[in-house]
């Protein structure tokens, strides 16, 4: 039972820090580690992405040797990394891994839109340089470029570390790109002009542009034909406009106005949430600046604003993602960090940060005026989690303590005719298998069925939950068929509860883990760290109790002992009270602050879930 708690912990622990079996799929376009809320270092990385000297140029199906190596007198290590070749056109698919990778030692292949077009760890690295094999495709792709992203620990990594281009015979010459104009544009301007010429989207309410922490207006245009947007918020990356069809992220058309800082430009492009993965993707070329016109975009001083025209509807455009808006969608608006080459983090989820949904569908023909706002949030898998916290850490927890240590306490009490132990085991147990069978139903209702999730731990979690639903409906099925206390084979029994009681706890606590850092869950970091302690309790607390009960056995075979010599001496005509088990008052103390501890990180733990954002 021990070896599982600390099996739990470790897990638990390795959540709470970094991803130790490579790169998700999910960081495959922007090449972003998810790493809560860290962004990427902005200072130059103490690393090189290089390729032979000798090779300048590269054919079809060449094996390249690439290597990343640490940059002297720095003393940093890769811990991990993610590694891909990228053209460098930006008029063709540069959000697009080319060509193959071969593993090797410490590392594996990721595959993102081909077979094994990404490199990454495998297992916790701690070198200095590492090395990987690539074949460029057939046929060759122009000039291409090594890319890499480099962690050195869960808050510190660098991304678009590259190497020198290297190019193909009778490549074309790069062209030069544009971007918007870099000046400073007018004021947004929202008094007097919200709700009566346009419709506006602010946080907080009746702000000005310069006050708002996030605002967007939109207008049509006197053709009909498409939408002005004006966009505003306090970052140095990026704000964002989605178009929803529900208030849950996923399956959204998104609207981008970005801060790149490594060339001091505003670039306004078109990307989607994908609905499975719940992940940002760019639209490709060449519709991803499809239907906007009139761009203009101004960065100063932690204030990003800009202004573009989008067509209603985007002819030969993706249609999937990039969706026609002449009739109402919910708005998301988030606002983040973006890399040196122009890709968007994550957007931002720590307080006060969080992305804003509207409470309805907006018609952007009309002058809607939306002062009201609600963070994006989703109340089901927080209902979901909350209950599952409250049905597995506390009643649970607490009845398997009462089963494995307290069966010998209270000998001449009784609760409804039934032992006390007993009764407050099997009602603890009555109401968990309540709550986790009500989490269940939810989470089925917000997934609309199975969740596919992406990428280990996280896709577990759902084949987790199912195991641990059957385990806990097959356990109480099995008490119907207990034999008797006195019965030979009740040890067989005894055996087999208390083995899937146990293993379903186990897997519980593991996938709570897990549960916590899913984005949708968007549970503050600092939470698995409370449950973490909250098992090195529970840990404490059973051995405690394990090492007590060895200590007062010789105590209570005594007592045992003097109780039926007693019975056999005299005659009474009302039964023999059994005699206390021995070090009653410790275990009732126990069982007491175990109680209260356990009931007050439960009551934590359900409020910042709840309550937050």
């Amino acid at each position: 039972m021990n070896a599982l708690i600390i099996l739990t912990l470790l897990v638990g622990i390795q959540l709470c820090g970094a991803r130790m079996t490579g790169a998700p799929i999910d960081a495959c376009v922007t090449m972003v580690p998810q790493h809560r809320n860290y962004v990427p270092q902005k200072s130059a990385a103490p690393f090189t992405v290089t390729v032979p000297n000798t090779v300048t140029s590269y054919t079809a199906a060449q094996s390249i040797t690439v290597t990343i190596q640490q940059k002297a007198p720095s003393s940093l290590k890769i811990k991990g990394f993610l590694l891909e070749a990228r053209r460098v056109n930006f008029q063709l698919n540069v959000d697009e891994p080319i060509g193959t990778w071969t593993a090797a030692a410490n590392t594996q292949t990721v595959t993102c839109t081909a077979a094994n077009d990404a490199l990454t760890h495998k297992s916790p690295l701690n070198l200095a340089t590492i090395t990987g094999a690539w074949t460029a495709p057939t046929p060759t792709q122009d000039q291409i470029v090594f890319k890499a992203t480099i962690v050195t620990n869960f808050n510190t990594f660098w991304t678009d570390v590259t190497s020198k281009v290297i190019t193909t015979s009778g490549a074309q010459p790069l062209p030069n790109p544009t971007f918007a104009p870099f000046n400073p544009i007018a004021q947004i301007k929202t008094l007097g002009e919200c709700g009566l010429t346009k419709g506006c989207f602010m946080q907080p309410s009746n702000c000005v542009e310069s006050d708002c922490e996030y605002l967007v207006t939109y207008r049509e245009t006197p053709d009909k034909t498409a939408i002005d947007f004006e966009m505003s918020a306090k970052t140095t990356g990026y704000v964002a406009v989605g178009f929803s069809k529900d208030q849950l992220m996923g399956d959204d058309s998104v609207i981008q106005c970005a801060f790149v800082s490594s060339n001091s430009r505003v670039v306004i492009s078109n990307s989607y949430n994908e609905k499975n993965l719940k992940a940002n993707r760019p639209i490709p070329v060449p519709y991803k600046q499809g239907g906007l016109t009139g761009m203009q975009g101004y960065y100063n001083n932690g204030r990003l604003s800009c202004r573009f025209r989008r067509n209603k509807v985007v002819t030969g455009g993706p249609s999937a993602q990039l969706f026609a808006i002449d009739k109402p969608y919910y708005l998301f608006v988030a606002r983040g960090a973006v890399t040196p080459d122009g890709y968007l983090v994550k957007h931002n989820t720590s307080p006060g940060m969080y992305p804003l949904i509207s409470p309805k569908k907006v018609d952007m023909v009309g002058n809607n005026m939306l002062y009201s706002y609600v963070p994006v949030r989703n109340n089901l898998v927080k209902a979901h989690g909350c209950m599952m916290i409250v049905a597995w850490i506390l009643f649970v927890s607490f009845a398997m303590l009462m089963a494995h240590y307290y069966k010998p306490m209270w000998p001449n009490e009784s609760l409804y005719k039934e032992r006390v132990w007993f009764q407050v085991h099997r009602a603890c147990m009555i109401v968990a298998v309540i709550l986790i069978i009500l989490a269940f139903i939810l989470i089925l209702i917000h997934a609309r069925g199975y969740s596919n999730l992406r990428g280990l731990p996280y896709a577990a979690h759902p084949i987790l939950g199912f195991i641990i639903v059957a385990l806990v409906i097959i356990n109480p099925l099995i008490t119907l068929c207990r034999c008797k206390p006195e019965d030979d084979d009740r040890p067989i029994f005894n055996w087999i509860h208390w083995g899937i009681g146990t293993v379903a706890h186990i897997l519980a606590v593991i996938n709570i883990f897990i549960g916590m850092d899913l984005e949708a869950a968007a549970v503050l970091w600092f939470c698995s760290w409370i449950l973490v302690a909250w098992v090195i309790f529970h840990a404490v607390v059973q051995i405690t109790l394990e090492i007590h009960q060895c200590c007062m056995r010789r105590r209570d075979k005594e007592k045992m002992h003097d109780y039926e010599l007693e019975k056999t001496k005299t005659v009474q005509t009302y039964p023999y009270r059994r005699p206390e088990p021995a070090g009653r008052g410790f275990k009732i103390c126990m069982l007491s602050i175990y109680g209260v501890i356990t009931a007050c990180v439960v009551l934590a733990m359900v409020l910042i879930i709840a309550m937050y954002p």
